[in-house]
């Protein structure tokens, strides 16, 4: 099974494709992150260790883009059977079409219920401990809307906040990612629609706690 690995140009990616080694990934497509004060969300330790270009060492090709939905006729001419994506951009249809089987991605978020942004956050200001997890969902031109493959909820511990939760649902999707690409690849896997009357889409937390999160996130590399 022939796979492209599609993603922001983020930390967040480099966990899932560690996590993926050896499942026949033929192209990294990722995006290049001009803002300067979105880099430093990342430590520069972390940021490094993430660099894709690392992985042509592996029969990778790897790819850095503005958009990646500029570069339909080079996902194409792979002739792929699945997309894997994590923290991209909304994908147009084409990208999405790319490949036989289609895309799956890692949406830190309990579907149908945590649509959208910063699903962790939302689900503690509602009191909805039982709905902070990890989901692997396929995907179309609505936003995380999807049919779910695998779906895992979260372990909430003592003093947890929507940072340390994110961190944690990073590697929870990671492994979710993972064992998701091996069903498919044995042909061995299902489909479960969502329900869109559950179905609440959220935007990005306030900027106060946007801030937080960016003076933390540069500890990452040292807690995974």
């Amino acid at each position: 099974m022939k796979i492209a690995f599609l993603a922001g140009d983020i930390i967040d990616a480099r966990i899932v494709l560690l996590a993926l080694f050896g499942k026949n990934i033929r192209t990294v497509v990722y995006e290049k992150e001009k803002n300067f004060i979105k880099r430093l969300k990342t430590s520069v330790k972390a940021y490094l260790n993430y660099c894709p270009s690392k992985f042509e060492g592996y029969g990778i090709k790897t790819k850095r883009v503005k958009n990646i939905n500029e570069h339909v006729d080079y996902l194409k001419s792979l002739n792929l059977d699945l997309i894997v994506v994590v923290g991209t951009r909304k994908l147009s249809k084409d990208i999405l079409d790319c490949a036989k089987i289609g895309a799956i991605n890692l949406h830190t978020g309990i579907l149908p219920y945590y649509r959208g942004s910063d699903s962790e956050y939302w689900a503690l200001k509602n009191n909805d401990y039982g709905k902070i997890g990890a989901t692997i969902h396929f995907m179309t031109d609505v936003m995380d809307a999807g049919d779910i493959i695998l779906e895992e909820r979260q372990t909430i511990l003592f003093l947890d906040n929507d940072i340390r939760l994110r961190k944690r649902n990073m590697r929870l999707g990671a492994k979710l990612m993972e064992k998701a690409v091996g069903m498919i690849a044995r042909g061995q896997y299902s489909r479960t629609p969502q329900i869109e009357d559950l179905a609440k889409t959220y935007k990005r937390k306030p900027k106060e706690d946007q801030i937080l999160r960016l003076l933390c996130r540069g500890f990452r590399s040292n807690e995974e």
